[in-house]
């Protein structure tokens, strides 16, 4: 699939759901040590899709890694999971983000919402 095509069918299923934005992770599990990134690529998959369709992009950091539920975590057998679980060990008090994603050349909408985002994040307490 072109590029060009992606971008179109893309914004034609944004408007068919009237999306302006979407929220998801940045990535599939905290962030994981500078020694593992490598190893972990493929969890850039998350962002490394908005950039390629020159999407607006922003990331606001929800919390940190309190590695509480690591024990939980089902590596489903894949060699990457495998590798994530072990640097997750490591990532006790990593931030967490979420991204903030909008239409081309819709910046203002990307800022509006994570401003709200923030102010949401800085004024509930989470149990």
């Amino acid at each position: 699939m072109q590029k060009k095509q992606l971008i179109e069918e893309l914004l034609t299923e944004w408007d068919n759901l009237e999306l302006d934005s979407l929220i998801c992770n940045t990535m599939p599990f905290p962030a994981p040590p500078s020694n593992t990134c490598v190893d972990l690529a493929a969890g850039m998959v998350y962002t490394t899709i908005w950039n390629m369709v020159e999407f607006p992009v922003g990331v606001v950091p929800i919390g940190f890694e309190s590695g509480k539920k690591l024990a939980q975590f089902d590596d489903q057998g894949d060699l990457s999971f495998k590798i994530a679980k072990m640097a997750i060990k490591e990532s006790v008090n990593a931030p967490i983000g979420i991204q903030v994603v909008a239409k081309p050349y819709k910046e203002e909408i990307v800022l509006r919402v994570m401003k709200e985002l923030e102010l949401i994040i800085t004024t509930t307490t989470f149990s």
